[in-house]
C-alpha cells in the first residue's frame, strides 16, 4: 500500500478491502440516477436536485460516526439544498407566493419547513466545524440537536415537495 492510498484509508476510517466505499458509492450513483429517471417522467429538475441532496444528508446520517465522510457528505447536501432554495426564492420569489395566499396548506408548508432547514443549516454547520476541532468550550450535543431540528425540518419539506407537481404545467 502506497503513502497515498493509507493517507486515503486513514482519512475515510475504512479498510482498504472494505465493502463500505462500494456501498457509498453504488448508493451515490444509485441515487443521481434514480433522481435523474424521475425527473425525466414525472418532476422539476429543482425536485431533482432536491432529491439528490436528500439523499446525501440521509447517507451523511447514515455516516454520523465516520468523522471522515460525515462533514462531506452533510455539507455538501446542505449547500445543494441552500443553493436550490436561494434560487428558488430570486427566480420565483418563493416565500412571497406562500405568504401571497395562492398556495394550498401542504406547498406553503413544504415552502416554511424548507425554508426553516436552511435558516438551521447554518448554527448546524458552524457547530459541526467547532466539535470537529474539538473546541474545549463547545457542547458537542448542540450541533445533535441542531442537525436533528434541521433534518426534521427537511425531510417535512422534502416530502411536501411533491405536493408542488399540481403546479407543473404538462
Amino acid at each position: 500500500m502506497t503513502t497515498r492510498q493509507s493517507a486515503l484509508t486513514e482519512t475515510l476510517r475504512i479498510a482498504p478491502s472494505s465493502k463500505k466505499l462500494f456501498f457509498i458509492s453504488l448508493f451515490l450513483i444509485g441515487s443521481f440516477i434514480g433522481s435523474m429517471l424521475l425527473v425525466l417522467r414525472w418532476t422539476t429538475p429543482y425536485m431533482t436536485l432536491a432529491t439528490f441532496s436528500y439523499s446525501l444528508l440521509c447517507m451523511g446520517i447514515v455516516l454520523r460516526k465516520n468523522r471522515g465522510l460525515h462533514p462531506y457528505f452533510m455539507t455538501t447536501g446542505a449547500a445543494l439544498d441552500i443553493l436550490l432554495v436561494l434560487t428558488l426564492e430570486f427566480q420565483r420569489s418563493a416565500i412571497a407566493t406562500a405568504v401571497g395566499g395562492k398556495l394550498n396548506w401542504a406547498q406553503t408548508g413544504h415552502i416554511a419547513f424548507s425554508s426553516l432547514a436552511v435558516l438551521f443549516y447554518i448554527p448546524t454547520f458552524i457547530y459541526g466545524r467547532r466539535t470537529l476541532g474539538q473546541s474545549p468550550s463547545l457542547n458537542p450535543h448542540t450541533h445533535r440537536r441542531l442537525g436533528r431540528i434541521a433534518f426534521g425540518f427537511r425531510t417535512i419539506g422534502f416530502f411536501l415537495m411533491f405536493s408542488m407537481l399540481s403546479l407543473i404545467k404538462h
